[in-house]
């Protein structure tokens, strides 16, 4: 029921203000970790800046989005980028796509959080059958509360009000931030590190990346 259309080209532009470019700097976070050959998904990637940089980086890269604009931006910048032969663009429902145990590596990158807690958690489980044995799961995402009081008032006060911004524009769910180390361990995945991001590189707590495997 999201619907994205109304702001599909100014949807990077909004993230980039909103967090002084640090939601750009965990998708950048995760490059590393792609190797030239792998096969990467991107789930829900939006303007697919992150799935352009992965195949940049040598990965054969899938994205799906379910907007119709949103995959037309995707599309045209794809084009322009020379990576058409790389990146393969599906419009459609991610819970249909059925590739189970294909991909090396799974990404969802601030797309959880627009399910409610029992779709979210759906969603999560679905994801994680596609991933191999030995592949990676990872998450971009805000970041739990954590710290001081005030820090977390802070935290829960700035997600909340990109949020609410959602609900009224895209038709998100309404819910707390997510914390996905259970949700990932629930589903045989481990988690082998965090990458914590500041807002604005100095403020509090604001993102995390999580670096997830399913076993081999």
């Amino acid at each position: 029921r999201t619907n994205y259309s109304g702001f599909a080209r100014i949807y990077d532009v909004l993230a980039t203000l909103y967090s002084g470019g640090k939601i750009a700097a965990c998708k950048r976070a995760q490059v590393p970790s792609i190797k030239p050959g792998d096969r990467v998904l991107y789930a829900g990637a939006g303007a697919a800046s992150d799935a352009i940089m992965a195949a940049q980086a040598g990965g054969q890269v899938t994205v799906i989005e379910l907007s119709p604009k949103m995959v037309s931006v995707v599309r045209e910048r794809v084009e322009q980028e020379g990576l058409s032969n790389t990146i393969e663009v599906i419009c459609g429902d991610v819970f249909a796509h059925d590739r189970l145990h294909h991909y090396d590596i799974v990404v969802a990158n601030f797309f959880l959080n627009v399910f409610s807690r029992s779709l979210m958690r759906r969603m999560l489980g679905h994801l994680a059958t596609l991933v191999r044995p030995d592949g990676q799961f990872l998450i971009s995402d805000f970041h739990p509360p954590a710290g001081s009081w005030f820090a977390r008032q802070f935290q829960k006060l700035y997600y909340y009000i990109a949020m609410w911004s959602f609900v009224l524009l895209a038709k998100n769910a309404v819910h707390p931030i997510y914390d996905y180390q259970s949700e990932l361990n629930s589903n045989g995945l481990e988690v082998e590190r965090h990458e914590n991001f500041r807002l604005f590189g100095h403020g509090p707590l604001a993102y995390r990346v999580w670096f997830a495997r399913k076993p081999a």
